[in-house]
């Protein structure tokens, strides 16, 4: 049983993998923008951090720069769950997007594309729980 803590600003989204990790018996905490998810990573231990990459206020890939530089997550794997993995660049220029396999490398351990797949959820984040 993993403790992961799930960074989504779609309620919709944070209930369906709340309801996948609940059936699996993970504890997890849930949380709807990045300054809420570093404000909890410095106060819990996280075993993985399910990160949203487009988001309000900040986005992922700044939440995901401020954990690897903490303390207590710097270590956590982090895995992007996102709309918008597929190769090539980003359709948001704004984005420091990358293609698929720079980005898995560069900004985040892995990545699991909406809408979810329930296996390949569960596949990508046992290989970084076990």
């Amino acid at each position: 049983m993993a403790n992961i803590l799930v960074v989504d600003d779609s309620p919709l989204n944070r209930e369906l993998i709340a309801a996948m990790l609940e059936k699996e018996g993970h504890n997890f905490s849930l949380v709807e923008n990045g300054l809420q998810a570093l404000e909890l990573a410095n106060e819990v231990k996280f075993d993985l951090i399910l990160l949203d990459i487009q988001m309000p206020e900040m986005d992922g890939f700044e939440v995901l720069e401020k954990l690897k530089k903490s303390e207590t997550s710097q270590n956590v794997p982090v895995i992007a769950v996102t709309a918008h993995p597929m190769k090539g660049k980003s359709v948001l220029p704004s984005w420091k997007w990358q293609d698929n396999e720079e980005y898995i490398t560069i900004d985040c351990d892995a990545c699991i594309s909406k809408p979810i797949d329930i296996d390949e959820f569960f596949k990508t984040i046992n290989n970084y729980l076990n």
